[in-house]
């Protein structure tokens, strides 16, 4: 049984099978295939894009979308920039750019993906409920503002510096708060039903039973918690 024939590649010297899974095919080539092997092609090219020199369009001309077809002013107003090409645009008009990036699977395939990877899924939501339970609260708290349009959101990194600005300690009764997954609750101080809104400034950190005697109550309509505005 014959070997495959080795070809040596010409940049980085060393010896690869001479197929095309190695090397390119060209036809100009007398053995028919390319001198460098792929991956120093890849690489050679990579370098040429980043070194290639950016010329803007002159002012008025107009550029091709190589999707659509339409022709659009060589402006960043119509095109995305993107480095390597030689004026410095996207291929594709923004429109075309864009509707690639928002591609929405097929829902029957959806479906059958739910289906057939049923547990698999499961596992991946009980295991994320069960370490991610401060992110999850936050997303709660900012979904049903949204949904009652109360302007406002909040993040993680504002609950701790909130936390951090009470140095651990319940917003009305001062016990001291632990950092667990059960060891405090967040409060908006002017409930959203009463007006208020989910901004970091309408937020403490309070101790569970604070949190739900006071409910929707004012701070002024609950005096055991020993805040007033």
């Amino acid at each position: 049984m014959n070997s495959i024939p080795q070809k040596q590649c010409r940049v980085c010297k060393q010896f690869f099978p001479a197929t095309p899974e190695f090397f390119s095919i060209d036809k100009q080539v007398k053995a028919g295939i390319h001198n460098e092997c792929k991956a120093c092609q890849r690489m050679q090219s990579k370098i040429a894009r980043q070194n290639r020199i950016t010329i803007p369009p002159p002012e008025g001309a107009l550029r091709k979308c190589t999707k659509c077809g339409g022709e659009f002013p060589a402006t960043l107003e119509y095109f995305q920039s993107r480095k390597g090409t030689r004026d410095g645009l996207h291929y594709h008009c923004k429109p075309c750019a864009n509707a690639a990036k928002h591609y929405k699977p097929h829902p029957a395939y959806l479906r059958q993906y739910y289906i057939d990877h049923a547990e698999k899924l499961r596992l991946r939501s009980s295991a994320y409920r069960k370490t991610h339970h401060t992110e999850r609260k936050i997303n709660e708290r900012n979904r049903n503002a949204r949904k009652k349009g109360i302007n406002g959101k909040h993040t993680r990194q504002d609950i701790e510096k909130q936390y951090a600005r009470q140095k651990g300690k319940c917003y009305y009764c001062s016990i001291k708060l632990g950092t667990g997954r059960y060891s405090y609750h967040v409060d908006h101080v002017i409930p959203l039903s009463r007006g208020g809104t989910n901004d970091p400034g309408n937020l403490v950190v309070t101790c569970p039973t604070c949190n739900m005697w006071k409910s929707a109550k004012l701070p002024h309509e609950w005096p055991q918690g020993g805040k007033l505005l």
